[in-house]
């Protein structure tokens, strides 16, 4: 998730106040620091999927199998509302899986495709600062673009933006495969916990 906001946060400031400098033909030039045609929707869905799986995975787990356990042998209405908040966890396990599933594949299909892309050196000379118009491009595709011009400065700062971006990228991966294992896990315990005698009690009313 800090990666992931880390690049909106720097997308954003390299968009509105940055342009870089890259020598060409022996003059410098100005190349603005994001293309016209830009696609970063893939930054925004693995954000979400970060942040929902810390909710579900994080915090909610240990919630609610703390709320569930404790209401395990208690009645009225405190109890009672402990074991809906299990259930809808459970319920939102399946729907956050999937969630991170879809973001894994959109973000390297999307990425993937824009990969390996160039820019030409005479285009960005002639736009003369303004958005680069030709092809359509990711953050990754683009920067990497970018480094391969003669710029002036700041290509550390590019080669470190990088680094992020493909952290939270493959980050992604194992994200799916610990929401995977966990929500396998989840429903194993509640086949588990719903055969445990409990006082009949318990759910009187529920």
């Amino acid at each position: 998730m800090a990666f992931a906001s880390s690049t909106i946060a720097w997308l954003d400031n390299t968009s509105n106040l940055k342009a870089f400098q890259f020598i060409a033909y022996g003059h410098k030039h100005r190349l603005a620091g994001y293309p016209r045609h830009y696609i970063i929707d893939q930054v925004h869905t693995s954000n979400a999927a970060a942040v929902v799986s810390l909710i579900i995975v994080g915090f909610g787990s240990a919630s609610a199998l703390f709320l569930r356990d404790w209401a395990q042998y208690r009645t009225g209405k405190i109890a009672k509302y402990c074991r809906y908040f299990y259930y809808l966890w459970l319920s939102c396990s399946v729907p956050a899986l999937l969630l991170t599933g879809v973001a894994l594949i959109y973000v390297f299909a999307v990425t993937n495709t824009q990969a390996g892309q160039k820019i030409s050196t005479s285009l960005a000379v002639n736009e003369s600062g303004h958005p680069y118009s030709r092809g359509t491009w990711t953050p990754q595709s683009w920067f990497r673009a970018v480094l391969r011009l003669e710029l002036v400065r700041r290509r550390e700062e590019i080669v470190k933006q990088l680094t992020v971006m493909n952290g939270w990228q493959y980050n992604l991966i194992p994200m799916f495969l610990l929401q995977l294992s966990e929500t396998a896990l989840a429903f194993m315990d509640y086949n588990r916990w719903i055969h445990e005698p409990i006082l009949s009690q318990a759910y009187s009313g529920f």
